[in-house]
């Protein structure tokens, strides 16, 4: 009878200690889930800004070679000299 009692009080722990376990287990999943969620978010968010930050980046670059076209075109234009050569090109 008393080793009936000790094999129920050992299989008692060994259930508590297996659903420890896994509630520990459950908990570690579902926070790897996050994880890998909040990553994936992140990944997005971070591909978005560089693509805009690009974007920014070429329109700014257009924007300049604009602004040298426009003053070359001024610059060799035929109103700012008989031969059309730019100001204080030999001359």
């Amino acid at each position: 009878m008393l080793k009936q009692k000790e094999e129920q009080q050992k299989a008692q722990q060994m259930a508590a200690a297996k659903a420890i376990a896994d509630k520990k287990r459950e908990a570690d999943e579902k926070a790897a889930k996050e994880k890998a969620r909040y990553d994936d978010i992140k990944a997005k968010v971070d591909a978005e800004k560089a693509r805009i930050a690009n974007a920014e980046k070429m329109a700014a670059d257009l924007l300049k070679q604009e602004e040298r076209e426009k003053e070359s075109k001024k610059a060799f234009s035929s109103k700012s000299g008989a031969s059309g050569m730019k100001k204080g090109f030999l001359g």
